[in-house]
């Protein structure tokens, strides 16, 4: 089994360029969750 900072390290691998793509204007933008903005998603 990997260990947790090899799991780490490719889960911030595979988001970076999601978030990478992410502009100002998008921060507002609502999610499938009730309350939740990509602003809130992305700062959690």
């Amino acid at each position: 089994m990997e260990n947790i900072l090899e799991l780490h390290r490719s889960a911030v691998a595979g988001v970076r360029p999601v978030l990478a793509r992410i502009s100002p204007p998008d921060l507002d933008r609502p999610t499938p969750c009730a309350g939740w903005d990509l602003r809130t998603c992305s700062s959690t």
